[in-house]
């Protein structure tokens, strides 16, 4: 409840910490304290943590799929798809698994795969973020945008840090720093992972980024003021015309 309720990182840490101490077999207390360890921005730990919690329960598909966005937030491309089709083996259904992979696909310059890998996820406010996000790197500007539209208009309530984060990969911090103080103004608990998004990353030299985190409650990575203002991902591809 402290992170869910409050986005008190720091004592959901001690509690998480507190929990894995006392059942260190236990999964769910290894899962949880990744979360927190990747919302402070520390990947590395995450990723370790995480892939303790798969050890333990590697039936558990969601372990996986958080595994995957750990990796993806590090830059592993690869081992980060592996965890996510695993978890898609486990349960073919399970929530947001294929939109991290569009991410994957997005951050390898490969539109055509994430276009495929939109169509198969089965939420409908993900399936519009990876859609929005593939449609975009096709270069195809006015699908892109109508996409976009789309899951502004159906999933803005629930999906604001979305909504940044796909303003983010086109490259418009002006409207990616105006829909996070939405998503901080709905309390979308994405807001916390503002840490681990690859395309929100781009703008930690941006004066608002470490602003944002400060009135969010989340770190201020100490080297935003050392980050190019341009991703390390695939250039954003010319409309079609």
């Amino acid at each position: 409840m402290l992170l869910s309720a409050d986005w008190n990182l720091d004592g959901a840490q001690a509690e998480f910490v507190k929990a894995e101490a006392l059942a260190p077999d236990d999964a769910f207390a290894k899962n949880g304290l990744a979360a927190i360890l990747s919302d402070l921005g520390r990947q590395e730990e995450a990723v370790a943590m995480q892939r303790r919690a798969v050890a333990l329960d590697p039936l558990h598909s969601h372990y996986r799929t958080f595994l995957g966005g750990y990796l993806i937030a590090l830059g592993h491309l690869d081992e980060a798809e592996a965890a996510l089709r695993k978890g898609l083996e486990i349960q073919p259904t399970e929530l947001g698994a294929h939109a991290e992979i569009v991410v994957i696909y997005v951050l390898r310059g490969d539109p055509d795969s994430a276009l495929r890998e939109a169509e198969l996820e089965t939420e409908s406010s993900w399936k519009r973020f990876a859609r929005a996000l593939a449609l975009f790197a096709s270069g195809d500007r006015p699908a892109a945008d109508a996409a976009l539209q789309d899951l502004i208009a159906n999933n803005a309530e629930e999906s604001s840090f979305q909504i940044a984060s796909a303003y983010a990969y086109r490259k418009e911090p002006d409207k990616a720093f105006e829909w996070l103080d939405q998503a901080l103004a709905r309390r979308d608990g994405g807001v916390v992972q503002l840490l681990a998004d690859r395309f929100l990353m781009a703008f930690r030299a941006d004066p608002r980024y470490s602003a944002f985190c400060r009135k969010a409650g989340l770190p201020v990575p100490a080297e935003s003021a050392d980050v190019p203002n341009t991703p390390a991902t695939t250039p954003v591809p010319a409309s079609k015309t």
